[in-house]
């Protein structure tokens, strides 16, 4: 077997270039396999989309017994990124494999390896303390290990203590940070929502790659959640705690992470997520007439009614922590709803 290490560069030079091509042919004529193997595939995103026409190029030299293989952590088949491989996307798609993450008795033997090389023995509560913080993430799982391995005082032993140390480990909020940044946007987005609600959110942005790799995954009582407590945390801390939304999917209103749609009656929620859904806009007193009684909001309607209404929720925001002064009374105009 031949090896060929190519250059990480913005574009092969065109007499290199023809080298590869010329040499390729050679060894698909002697009937070999050609595989290029394009490690940390994410390096090779950030550089000009020229690169992938080079690809492209030496494939079309023999594109029966040339081949390449992408190992990647990012989603490559994200709609904004696809189209920066030209023509090479349709040869990446022919066989996709999902790796995904560890599960428990991988963990445990991973585990069982790095206590023997450290000499230090974890419990089985701990094992399962840190298969419970850090998920099946190989990364985190090693670092977590190490770090409890080498702290002044043996946590091999002591749950809680281990807990404590994990979940303000400065090494391992940096690898959860690394997680996050490869990510897509929409994909970040999937993910606030899931921690926010245990649902995924309607979106056309594919979920494939978060459910496959075990980023995200289905439990029977909680619903959608992440992989492990370090990530769930780490993405829990990213959302305004002073922020409240509207969430069509469940039809629930949100302060933060958490429900308040059970503080307001019938009438309030709908004003509410009604003004959450235009946020930003003007709704009119007549608009808000029509949410609170639909076709009867012309014999209905009551300027007294709408203000007490609005008067009461301004009330259960301030209740909850929500400063209510960003429920705006416009005069003669309506309202409007600002987060």
């Amino acid at each position: 077997m031949d090896y060929l290490k190519i250059p990480q560069t913005t574009a092969v030079p065109p007499l290199l270039l023809d080298l590869i091509k010329q040499y390729v042919s050679i060894l698909t004529h002697k009937g070999l396999i050609v595989v290029f193997i394009l490690n940390d595939f994410e390096i090779t995103l950030s550089l000009s989309s020229s690169i992938f026409l080079n690809f492209e190029a030496i494939m079309n030299v023999n594109k029966s017994q040339v081949t390449y293989l992408f190992l990647s952590s990012v989603n490559i088949f994200a709609p904004d990124i696809l189209p920066k491989l030209h023509n090479l996307k349709y040869a990446l798609s022919q066989n996709i494999f999902y790796v995904s993450l560890l599960g428990k008795a991988e963990v445990n033997f991973m585990l069982q390896q790095i206590a023997e090389k450290l000499g230090n023995k974890f419990s089985t509560e701990v094992r399962e303390t840190i298969y419970t913080i850090c998920g099946g993430h190989a990364q985190l799982v090693k670092y977590a290990a190490y770090a409890l391995a080498s702290a002044e005082t043996p946590f091999s032993q002591d749950v809680e203590k281990t807990k404590k140390l994990l979940l303000a480990h400065s090494q391992l909020d940096m690898v959860c940070s690394d997680i996050w940044n490869v990510l897509h946007v929409e994909e970040r987005s999937i993910i606030t929502h899931v921690v926010k609600t245990g649902a995924l959110p309607q979106t056309t942005f594919p979920v494939d790659f978060l459910l496959k790799i075990g980023l995200v995954h289905y439990e029977a009582q909680s619903g959608y959640t992440l992989f492990g407590t370090l990530f769930r945390d780490y993405v829990y801390n990213k959302i305004p705690k002073d922020t409240l939304y509207y969430d069509d999917t469940k039809n629930q209103i949100y302060f933060g992470t958490k429900s308040c749609s059970h503080i307001f009656t019938l009438q309030e929620f709908k004003i509410i997520s009604h003004l959450l859904k235009q946020k930003g806009a003007v709704v009119s007193r007549d608009e808000v007439a029509n949410v609170l009684w639909g076709e009867d909001a012309l014999d209905k309607y009551s300027d007294w009614t709408i203000d007490k209404t609005i008067s009461t929720i301004r009330k259960k925001l301030n209740n909850i922590g929500f400063a209510s002064s960003k429920l705006i009374t416009l005069k003669k105009r309506g309202f409007s709803f600002s987060s």
